[in-house]
């Protein structure tokens, strides 16, 4: 993606896949929910805090599919199912202890299930289905919310995108996005792509 206009910002050049056709300029957003809570919480606070961002990111779904009329309520069903899976909470209550904190414990879990998916394509959207809500917990354990000025374009720069947090860039001019995730199937791209936003899987 070349700009047309100069930003007098330092330029640098992204190759990747093509995931949806399309010329774009904007300002560039980094995207990356990170939240790094006390070392000293008791497992049991860590644990309790991890559910609760877990039933915030489900609130966050819900009120995505009721104010969402279109196709993509659809996803965001997928979105909230994983996050009410109680396998998968599990799995990451059973990561926390004294020395990990939950974005530990998540980024753990996700690299387990990431070697247990493989390299097949199907299981690759799939995979990033997972990295989607993990990311959006994240967020949630920040709680903070994302503010953009309408009058500016943005490309979106992220590992990944998620239905959900696709949703919260409704308000905002998006022109454009580079995700690491390059994966056609993922639910992210097929939003991008139903609203004509030129992506590129770095």
């Amino acid at each position: 993606m070349k700009s047309a206009t100069s930003f007098n910002q330092p330029q640098i050049t992204i190759e990747g896949m093509s995931l949806n056709l399309g010329i774009a300029h904007g300002h560039a957003y980094m995207y990356d929910p990170e939240y790094a809570e006390d070392f000293h919480l008791s497992v049991e606070q860590k644990v309790k805090i991890f559910l609760q961002a877990v039933h915030r990111a489900v609130e966050l779904c819900e009120n995505n599919i009721e104010n969402d009329r279109s196709k993509n309520k659809e996803l965001i069903f997928v979105q909230k199912a994983l996050l009410q899976d109680l396998s998968w909470q599990q799995r990451v209550i059973n990561k926390i202890d004294d020395k990990v904190i939950i974005t530990h414990a998540l980024d753990k879990v996700l690299e387990d299930i990431d070697i247990a998916f493989g390299g097949d394509s199907f299981w690759h959207a799939r995979f990033q289905e997972v990295r989607g809500i993990t990311q959006l917990v994240r967020q949630c354990l920040e709680g903070k919310d994302v503010y953009f000025d309408k009058t500016k374009p943005i490309v979106l720069c992220a590992k990944t995108i998620s239905p959900v947090e696709m949703m919260q860039f409704d308000h905002a001019n998006l022109v454009a996005m580079i995700v690491e995730d390059n994966s056609f199937l993922s639910h992210g791209m097929i939003i991008a792509r139903s609203r004509g936003i030129p992506v590129v899987g770095a």
